[in-house]
């Protein structure tokens, strides 16, 4: 079974949950959503996402809820 790695700094832990933002929607109607995901190993750097995240959906950094970096995600 293949699973997604993303750069550690787009997890966010919020009381024991691990979460991500997400991007939704198109450019003009884009909606930001948090997800509450399974992690597995990490290097610091990049972490295992076991569940929660699919392999087409648009990981963001958000800063008072403005997008500062999106990364698409990758099948390790």
């Amino acid at each position: 079974m293949m699973h997604l790695s993303i750069p550690s700094i787009f997890i966010t832990d919020n009381d024991g949950k691990k979460t991500v933002m997400v991007k939704s929607g198109n450019s003009r109607n884009s909606e930001f959503k948090e997800k509450e995901v399974k992690v597995g190993i990490s290097d610091d750097k990049n972490t295992e996402i076991l569940s929660g995240l699919k392999s087409n959906e648009i990981v963001v950094i958000s800063n008072q809820k403005k997008k500062v970096k999106k990364r698409s995600l990758k099948a390790k």
